[in-house]
């Protein structure tokens, strides 16, 4: 199991844009400060230099949104504006080609969000879990 705690402000994977340069389509496909951030940290967890993993794995996505100061001391309400939890879930992008192999690997998944608690840090942790060569782990059945 590799564990990740990536401090910052969670930000949705941008949606790449396509456009025409002489009549040829072209693709652009911008990288967040906070991919970028996600992407040193797995450089980071990956630091011997072991190779990627190879099979089926769980993905566990935990973002801390920043609290704001209305929430000071009161009770911590669910974070229901923007961003969507699903756009914050394409961050896992940038773990491909340093922990994950290829992002269809990705066979069991969750993506949750909610403000960071009082005295907590904003930020991320990602539960990387290979679940072994078979076809899929008892507990995701």
């Amino acid at each position: 199991m590799i564990v990740l705690d990536v401090l910052g402000a969670p930000r949705p994977q941008a949606r790449p844009r396509v456009f025409q340069v002489a009549g040829h389509p072209r693709v652009l496909s911008e990288k967040t400060g906070w991919y970028w951030r996600v992407h040193m940290a797995a450089l980071y967890a990956r630091d011997g230099g072991e190779p990627c993993i190879e099979g089926p794995v769980r993905l566990l996505m935990e973002h801390r949104m920043p609290r704001p100061k209305r929430l000071a001391k009161k009770a911590t309400p669910a974070h229901i504006i923007k961003p969507d939890w699903d756009n914050l879930g394409k961050v896992s992008d940038a773990l491909v080609g340093v922990l994950l192999a290829r992002d269809e690997q990705v066979v069991d998944g969750r993506v949750t969000k909610r403000y960071a608690e009082p005295g907590e840090s904003p930020g991320c942790r990602i539960t990387i879990t290979p679940l072994g060569n078979d076809s899929c782990d008892p507990e995701c059945v």
